[in-house]
């Protein structure tokens, strides 16, 4: 089936190659999205202490609560505080470090997520999300950041995932049209690639497991193979790409220059203001769901409004609505709608649903699960499969090449 561009061999060759490059990305990538498919309840589980509260007592205004906590903190101020925590959850609250006068620099404050009790307004617990401690605060978060950039400094480890990513989707193309066989007819015999043959040898098994576990979850590998691409070479490569084929409509953040953080306006209206407003446009755009969150960003001035259904929910199907508003005037300036864009606006938003899962909810993150178990199971395979093979080639000069 290959033949006509270049001989089996040589494609077989190709995949072994590209397997080995990318074998200890793609198996800690595997492991690590195995586990945070399910991050939130097994940061939830691990730390109960401090995301749950005694009680079930209305919360606090607020903006009351965003005042407490930057109270409790002069070097920092809050950029994202959730409006949908259910009865007995803490509120987790995200901050950024403001601007160190005396040396121009953002303070460093050590940690960057804070947990309140939202009755009380009562700090539960400082850490930093994403950190390199393997304790139980920050063992999921240590995950996270190694699953998506190997904790690596700055965009290095975005860049080096990204490649993996193009040379994985790649092979998934390579590795699938090597399981086509020569013999006639075809799926009579392709259905032999399907299955694993009992009794066999060791090599055998080997050879079966990592055939049939791609083949059979061929479909999700290369999604998430492609959604990986949009992850960590969104603007180099991705919308670049997308844009080919569909106008991509500008976001707020492309409108505007980012500003360094000494000269970062302060913002003129609060959390509570902007939670008032998105209300108002929730009823015009006659949606039922409330917002669930508001995220602020000093670089541009700008409050986005997302409409997740929990803190600890993205909710089945593609992203929720975005409202973005000016954190000056309050001006809406823009809404980001399921199924509204254009072609290429819809297709970025599914990205992140596709990459997590959560497009089929519950579903959708175990088939994640699996996924990312089966890619670490072929990178083991893959590698023992290339390592017996050099060892018999020693052991018999006459082998055929490599």
């Amino acid at each position: 089936m290959l033949d006509g561009v270049a001989t089996r061999p040589f494609w077989l060759l190709v995949h072994r190659i590209a397997g080995l490059a990318t074998a200890g990305f793609l198996f800690v990538a595997g492991l690590t999205g195995a586990v945070i498919a399910f991050h939130f309840e097994l940061d939830a589980w691990l730390n109960a202490d401090i995301f749950h509260v005694a009680g079930e007592a209305p919360p606090l205004p607020l903006e009351t609560l965003v005042g407490r906590v930057e109270a409790s903190e002069p070097r920092a101020t809050v950029r994202y505080v959730p409006l949908n925590a259910k009865p007995g959850e803490s509120w987790r609250l995200s901050l950024r470090p403001r601007t160190d006068p005396q040396t121009g620099q953002l303070f460093n404050l050590g940690y960057d997520q804070i947990f309140v009790d939202p009755a009380t307004g009562a700090i539960l617990e400082r850490r930093q999300r994403f950190s390199d401690r393997l304790d139980r605060r920050h063992i999921v978060g240590f995950l996270y950041e190694l699953h998506y950039r190997l904790h690596l400094p700055g965009r290095w480890g975005a860049w080096l995932m990204g490649g993996v990513a193009l040379i994985w989707l790649f092979d998934c193309f390579v590795g699938a049209a090597l399981t086509l066989p020569k013999a006639r007819p075809l799926l009579r015999h392709w259905s032999v690639s399907w299955r694993i043959k009992r009794p066999a040898s060791q090599r055998r098994r080997y050879l079966d497991l990592h055939r049939v576990g791609g083949l059979w979850l061929w479909p999700v590998l290369v999604v998430l193979a492609f959604t990986s691409i949009y992850f960590n070479l969104n603007r180099e490569v991705f919308r670049p790409v997308v844009s080919l084929f569909s106008t991509l409509t500008p976001t707020p953040f492309d409108q505007r220059a980012a500003l360094p953080p000494g000269k970062q306006p302060a913002r003129r209206l609060g959390f509570a203001e902007i939670a008032i407003r998105a209300a108002a446009e929730t009823e015009r755009f006659g949606w039922a769901d409330r917002p669930g969150g508001i995220s602020y960003n000093a670089a541009y001035s700008i409050y986005a409004v997302h409409f997740f259904p929990g803190q600890s929910d993205y909710g089945a199907g593609s992203n929720p609505p975005y409202l973005y508003f000016d954190a000056q005037d309050g001006r809406l300036l823009a809404a980001e709608i399921p199924g509204q864009g254009t072609a290429g606006d819809v297709f970025l938003r599914l990205q992140f649903p596709l990459h997590s899962g959560w497009i089929a909810g519950l579903a959708g993150r175990v088939t994640v699960a699996i996924a990312g178990l089966i890619t670490a199971m072929l990178s083991v395979t893959g590698v023992i499969l290339w390592y017996r093979r050099g060892r018999k080639a020693r052991a018999t000069p006459t082998a055929g090449p490599l």
